[in-house]
């Protein structure tokens, strides 16, 4: 158990609900990870749009869609971060409730169960965004993400069981 000095010390607010801690907890990893997703997008300008483009091309879609690699480029500098973002929160809001419901929730058990998270996010984005230095961002936001579920978790009464947590 976290002693109490650090609850008071944090930024966050210390939650008993185990789906506010996870939604919160991704919410503070997320941020960081989304601006980190955006600077990429935008320090890699031209090499995102040759990319849309290589791909477009090879896939037949070019002279299919009414917009170009460039205006793409765009709409996923607005979108890239945010979706990743709202990944992060509902996955981390589910994985927490799920983890909690199974009386799993631990830090031996929610750092992997959110290490593997972040594999899998990170290997999904492979798809769109080859570039190893965002896979290992991705995942440590993941695990960051579950380290903080687990200080901002602090349950008051567990209904589906008869313990209660010291307050």
């Amino acid at each position: 158990m976290v002693s109490t000095r650090l609850y008071s010390a944090l930024p966050v607010n210390i939650v008993d609900k185990p789906g506010d801690a996870g939604a919160r907890g991704a919410a503070v990893a997320g941020i960081p990870w989304s601006t980190f997703v955006l600077v990429t997008t935008l320090l890699g300008r031209s090499e995102v749009i040759a990319t849309i483009d290589t791909t477009l091309r090879e896939t037949g879609q070019a002279q299919s869609l009414p917009v170009s690699a460039e205006a793409l480029y765009w709409m996923s500098v607005v979108v890239g971060p945010l979706s990743e973002l709202f990944i992060l929160i509902v996955v981390g809001s589910i994985a927490a409730i799920v983890l909690e419901r199974a009386n799993l929730f631990e830090f031996r058990i929610v750092v992997p169960v959110c290490l593997l998270l972040g594999v899998i996010d990170s290997a999904l984005t492979s798809l769109v965004a080859p570039k190893s230095l965002v896979y290992v961002v991705q995942t440590l936001t993941w695990v960051v993400s579950g380290g903080l579920w687990i200080v901002m978790y602090k349950p008051t009464e567990l209904p589906w069981t008869d313990t209660v947590s010291e307050t």
